[in-house]
């Protein structure tokens, strides 16, 4: 049992030695940590948002066997925004 991008990676470098089986459970996104006030906020989730618009972030993740877990809108405290 592993974090469902952490086994996917696994599974996509291991040549064959390891498969996915099940579904994932009790997904979440995950965040980007940075100090408060840092003024990193904004520039980060303009960030993300073009790599999204681009095309880049999709590439990325279908890249290490991660695009079930995509997000479409960033957002600062998504969580809880």
């Amino acid at each position: 049992m592993a974090d469902s991008p952490v086994a996917a990676f696994i599974v996509k470098q291991s040549g064959g030695r390891f498969k996915l089986i099940g579904t994932p459970y009790g997904t979440a996104p995950y965040g980007i940590a940075m100090p408060k006030d840092s003024g990193l906020a904004e520039p980060i989730l303009a960030a993300m948002k073009a790599l999204i618009a681009d095309g880049t972030y999709k590439q990325l993740l279908d890249k290490y066997g991660l695009a079930e877990g995509a997000i479409t809108t960033p957002a600062i405290n998504g969580a809880i925004s």
